[in-house]
């Protein structure tokens, strides 16, 4: 189920997968606590990934952020980066995304597959990329980023979507990069800029 909505959105993947990241690292009870004191508790629940294209009010994901900053500090960036790595590797795709790498992978650049699978993924939450190709790697301009809106950071914070960029690269394609975010809204930037750059 979607939320048809005026406020901003965001993939209720992003949600599922740092509450499993969090039972991972710190286990379930001290989640529970976590989850108690956001109001989020049933999310312990949901036993399998959400679609890809289902989304959630933004405000969710940045009231457990916020509450995750509180608690743990800087060591909830552990919980994103790992969420998106374990995203990237359990989601299943949106529909019809193994049929285009397939069929283009013979004989398209790998990043401009990349381009349309993010912007696929993006685009239930009013999110899009826009993709700079580099030296054998690329720069992606995220506008209206779904991870960070609604937060206020001295440094760039989208750990979900650098550790995700990683898994789902190396899923689809079976290479390693390394992903640097450059630019973020949450430091008032108008957009967030991820360079991605393929390891020797």
């Amino acid at each position: 189920m979607s939320v048809k909505s005026s406020q901003p959105l965001a993939n209720k993947i992003i949600l599922y997968f740092v509450v499993r990241a969090m039972v991972d690292i710190i286990g379930e009870n001290a989640t529970k606590v976590v989850l108690r004191e956001a109001g989020m508790l049933n999310l312990l629940e949901l036993d399998k990934p959400p679609d890809p294209n289902e989304v959630i009010p933004l405000e969710n994901i940045t009231r457990l952020r916020r509450i995750n900053m509180k608690i743990f500090g800087d060591a909830h960036v552990v919980f994103s980066r790992r969420a998106g790595t374990i995203a990237a590797r359990k989601m299943r795709l949106p529909r019809g995304v193994e049929s285009i790498i397939k069929l283009s992978s013979k004989i398209a650049d790998w990043r401009k597959i990349v381009a349309d699978v993010s912007n696929r993924l993006l685009a239930p939450a009013d999110s899009r990329m826009e993709q700079e190709l580099i030296n054998g790697g690329y720069i992606a301009r995220i506008y209206n980023c779904p991870e960070c809106r609604g937060i206020k950071s001295n440094r760039p914070c989208c750990y979900f979507l650098s550790g995700f960029t990683e898994g789902i690269i190396r899923r689809l394609f079976n290479l390693s990069v390394t992903v640097v975010e450059t630019r973020c809204i949450a430091t008032g930037d108008k957009f967030c800029e991820f360079k991605v750059i393929p390891e020797e």
